[in-house]
């Protein structure tokens, strides 16, 4: 069988693990997966009863972790491996999957162990205050613990050293510095250093091969992008804006035009409404004079021949007319009246302008 050579340069896998300890460990025999299953079946029970009692989670979750640990010693890879089924799919594991940290690792939602946002359970990012203060009271227990053995203690001492390592670097080199962090999950090693900070990184750029983390990124309002994409994605922000002010003043300049146009139309009204008084007015004063000249004068001039030294003149007709006003805005009474006819109108892309109101009150 061919080995796995582990010189930190290959690729090594969950799978690759497994596979390198499996080829090494000696097979188990066949009375010891019924031993390993019983005494695991021990264990896992005794665990689930000091919970049903409520004894302390801490120490519950200790002890058993211990105990495992030992187990795990004493059993073949092989014993080991066909056991790790058998104790999730135990009554127990409902206890301990409250713990938000613990879950997370059990459901992978990311698709694999370690993920970034697994280690910000470790760090206690606030990015997982919501998932801490929704789980029951048990599972805040149990994760006071989880966050604080020993191996979490460790990924946060590495997450230091790594930032220590960083602001040495800047220290060294001067505001010319340049980090390449690569497998960088959220780079929670950005959020200590000093030099960052106090922008004495030229540039620190962080690599990560997670599929997810682009989508996990969007969903947190955190857009992901290089230099020359987030340029491009500014001129874009920039473009847009710029169209919604011009937008906004066309739509400004329609209200406004849409504001004169009626008031046009209201001031027309008033027009039509003198010119029919004007032609009432020449219509009476015609009226008059012809019932004065056919009627009046007629018995004066028989008076008229008594006295030849005066002379009556007969008194005109008006002939002009007020002239009407003949654009369209001012032949229809009201802009509800405007329905159907063509007129130009300001065209704006991309918005749908309203039409005029039924029954709204003009102004002049």
């Amino acid at each position: 069988m061919k080995r796995v050579a582990f010189d930190g340069a290959s690729l090594i896998t969950p799978a690759a693990i497994e596979a390198e300890l499996a080829s090494t460990s000696k097979k188990f025999k066949g009375e010891s997966l019924p031993v390993a299953k019983a005494h695991l079946a021990l264990l896992l029970s005794l665990a689930q009863q000091r919970f049903e009692k409520g004894n302390a989670p801490a120490r519950i979750i200790h002890e058993l972790a211990g105990q495992l640990h030992q187990a795990r010693e004493r059993f073949p890879v092989d014993v080991w491996q066909a056991l790790i089924p058998i104790a999730q799919e135990h009554p127990v594991a409902e206890y301990f999957l409250q713990d938000p940290f613990t879950r997370w690792s059990f459901e992978k939602p990311r698709g694999y162990s370690g993920d970034a946002q697994l280690l910000d359970f470790i760090y206690g990012h606030k990015s997982v205050d919501a998932d801490v203060t929704g789980s029951t009271e048990l599972g805040r227990a149990l994760y006071d613990y989880t966050k604080d053995a020993s191996s979490s203690v460790a990924v946060r001492e590495r997450r230091d050293l790594l930032t220590k390592y960083v602001d040495e670097i800047a220290a060294a080199h001067g505001a010319d510095t340049e980090i390449l962090t690569v497998a960088a999950g959220h780079l929670r090693e950005a959020d200590r250093s000093t030099a960052l900070r106090e922008g004495r990184i030229k540039r620190w750029v962080a690599l990560d091969q997670d599929p997810g983390l682009l989508d996990y990124a969007f969903s947190k309002r955190v857009l992901l992008a290089s230099p020359v994409s987030f340029w491009a994605t500014l001129k874009t922000v920039a473009f847009t804006w710029q169209q919604e002010v011009l937008t906004e003043d066309a739509k400004r300049l329609f209200d406004l035009g849409k504001e004169l146009f009626g008031r046009i139309a209201t001031l027309g009204e008033h027009a039509d409404k003198l010119r029919r008084s004007l032609d009432s007015t020449v219509a009476n004063y015609n009226q008059f004079a012809s019932s004065l000249e056919s009627r009046v004068l007629v018995t004066a001039r028989k008076l008229d021949q008594l006295d030849e030294s005066k002379i009556i003149p007969t008194p005109g007709l008006v002939e002009e007319r007020p002239k009407p006003l003949s654009a369209i805005e001012f032949e229809l009474a009201t802009l509800d009246e405007l329905e159907g006819v063509a007129r130009p109108e300001l065209q704006l892309p991309g918005m749908e302008l309203p039409s005029p109101a039924k029954g709204s009150k003009k102004t002049a």
